[in-house]
Formats: C-alpha cells, structure tokens, sequence
C-alpha cells in the first residue's frame, strides 16, 4: 500500500469518527430475542443468569414485584408495577439544581467506576474526572442495600450545578491486569466496537414508595415518584465469533433514577463521537505518516 492509500484511509476514519449516525446496536442475541424464547418483539432483551442478581431482580427488590425473567421488563406487570424498555438512554436532563442517584448492586468481577461527561462545542467528550461510584472486585456479586431504613443504600451520589444535562461513562478495570481499562460511554457510537452497553427500563406504580440511603452514617428516608429508571450496564466489548458481550446480562452495574433527579431525553448528538485525544493521535499519525513519506521519496 502505497504512502497515499494510507492517507486516504486515516483520513476517511477521521470523517467516520465525526459523521452522524444513529445509535448503535445491542448485541446479535440480544437483539435478536435469543434469550425471550426466540420470540422476537423487536425489544432487545439481556439475559438472565439466574443467580439472584439480574436486572429484574433488582426491580424485584426496589419494587416488591415478582418478575422472574428479564423479558418480562421489555414491557410487563407485576402487581401494580410496569417495566418498559426505554430505548433513548443516553443523555439525561436533571430536574434541579442537584441531582441524586443509587447504585442498586453488580454482578462484576472487574471494578467498574461510573461518572459522567458533557460534549465541547465540537461535539467531542469532556470527561469528568470525578468518580461517582465504584462497584465490583473480589465479590464479584453484592446488592449495595435492600433500600429499607435497616439496610440503606449505601451507594448513592449526586450531580449539581453548573449541570444541567449529562451523558454517563463507566470505566471497567479488569480483575486480572489492573493497566487493562476499558473507557465506555452511554452513547454507543462513542464506544470502542460501537455496540450500545447500557439498557434501561421505566418503572411505574411506585408512587409514594419509601426507600432510605446511607448518609453520613444515618438511614435517610427519600420518596420515590411514579416513575422511576433502572440502568445496567455491560462491561465487556462485543465478540463478534459469539455475537455477543460477554454474556450480555447488563447487569455489571444497576443504577436507580427517580424521574425527580433525572429524565432521559433524546440525545441532541446522536453521531460518533470520538474523544479530543482521540482526534489528537489520529492528527498526530499523519503527520508522522506524512513525515515518512518524504524521508522515502528522497
């Protein structure tokens, strides 16, 4: 390949990186309902592991309804309670000055850090270094409190001004190389393979429902609205010989919003974006590329 093919191509990545596309897809077998009984509904649905920490266990728990399967969230009752997917959940719209959150549990064996991020006026990703919550390690399995005043939650966190609007990422740090991270983001064409790698379902019928959490050493009592948001996400990237990541349960890390706190709204910019050291490296290896170029014509 000659010096100019290879400017082509790095510079026709460069214009993939900052086109608009639409949000990228879930897993094969999620995505094609291989986990709902092969019954495609055309509503992606992770699997359930069933060991006791899957995503509609945590709705179970929050809730006290008797889901048994993550299918069942795609659009489902139990009792008084309703799960809907919720398929723009990438950005979110805080509803005051500060915003709260709960981690619920994980099941992860790799530590996994949630914050937030915004976009620069050249829709690139400022990253707040800020570490909101770490979940996983050793345990590898843990629900972070029931919600009830004897067992608060005890991971929670909050967002405030100057913000108004964020996007989340999780770095996930693997259990067996600590220098091994992986950088994800809720918009999934920011990610490395593309594939979206969280999932959210809206809960209603909570209305009024009282859960506690953990501050400074007191049980705190906090009321729950009618609607209220599960997020879990997944912290391996996408295999393409399985067509899956990893064994596409979600459920890495569950984390609880109340419609009070944090609304998602549709993402304003849905394209690939790509972070500014990102842009910085590609810039930097045409240059070096360039460089080379003429050093081999002379």
């Amino acid at each position: 390949m000659n010096m100019k093919s290879v400017t082509i191509i790095a510079l026709g990545l460069i214009l993939a990186a900052g086109s608009t596309t639409f949000a990228g897809p879930f897993s094969d077998k999620v995505t094609n309902d291989l986990y709902n009984g092969n019954t495609v509904n055309g509503i992606p649905t992770p699997q359930s592991i069933g060991v006791g920490y899957d995503l509609f266990n945590a709705v179970n728990r929050v809730s006290g309804s008797a889901f048994t399967k993550n299918e069942q969230l795609d659009n489902g009752t139990s009792g008084p309670i309703s799960s809907k997917f919720v398929a723009n959940d990438a950005y979110w719209d805080m509803q005051g000055t500060t915003a709260k959150f709960f981690v619920l549990g994980y099941q992860a064996k790799n530590t996994n850090n949630l914050g937030f991020y915004t976009l620069n006026n050249n829709n690139q990703i400022v990253k707040n270094p800020s570490i909101l919550a770490t979940v996983g390690g050793p345990l590898v399995t843990e629900w972070l409190g029931s919600g009830s005043s004897a067992d608060p939650f005890k991971v929670w966190n909050t967002i405030s001004n100057p913000y108004t609007s964020v996007y989340w990422w999780m770095d996930s740090i693997s259990w067996s190389n600590p220098n091994n991270i992986k950088n994800l983001y809720s918009q999934p064409n920011a990610n490395q393979d593309l594939y979206d790698h969280t999932v959210t379902y809206l809960l209603e019928g909570l209305s009024g429902t009282k859960v506690y959490y953990l501050e400074n050493g007191v049980s705190t009592e906090y009321t729950l609205s009618d609607e209220v948001y599960l997020v879990g996400w997944k912290d391996k990237w996408f295999d393409p010989t399985t067509g899956t990541l990893g064994d596409d349960n979600y459920s890495n890390i569950m984390v609880l919003y109340d419609s009070q706190q944090f609304i998602p709204v549709p993402d304003p910019n849905p394209g690939t974006v790509p972070e500014p050291a990102t842009l910085t490296l590609v810039a930097a290896g045409l240059a070096g590329m360039w460089f080379y170029g003429r050093r081999s014509r002379r």
